[in-house]
């Protein structure tokens, strides 16, 4: 038993050296393609990074902080509609919400095409009530 302590007290050393000195840092944001609009309440994004033989198609939503609070939206539904995929997201717990939504799926008829054309809906709920908003995107694939 006395042999084990030390290594027990090594582990737990090591434990909490990892915990505390982990860096937070967040990677940028900087996909393969990408297309972007904007309203007065978020910036839709449509990106694609290229995966082996498909591409990894996503969508990433950054809130307006002059009209939307992130501690305001309870509640928050994304659907991409596009002739080669469709996405749909949704969030009701936001109880962590930072105000950016990221969500990817790997598109498999993709690999091919010169260009992806998407319509973005995005609906939210405060307390005081629903609003939604839509973007159009046109994504180059070979570029």
């Amino acid at each position: 038993m006395k042999q084990i302590i030390p290594f027990i007290l090594i582990a737990g050393i090591v434990a909490a050296a990892v915990f505390f000195l982990r860096d937070d840092y967040e990677e940028t944001f900087q996909p393969d393609h990408r297309s972007e609009a904007s309203d007065s309440y978020w910036t839709a994004i449509l990106y694609a990074n290229e995966d082996e033989e498909d591409y990894e198609v996503g969508i990433r939503l950054e809130h307006n902080e002059e009209t939307i609070t992130p501690d305001e939206i309870e509640a928050v539904e994304v659907y991409v509609d596009s002739s080669n995929f469709s996405i749909y997201y949704e969030e009701s717990d936001m109880d962590n919400f930072e105000g950016t939504i990221d969500y990817s799926e790997v598109c498999t008829r993709c690999s091919g095409l010169p260009q992806l054309d998407a319509r973005v809906f995005v609906s939210w709920q405060t307390a005081e009530e629903n609003r939604s908003s839509q973007y159009q995107l046109s994504l180059m694939l070979n570029e």
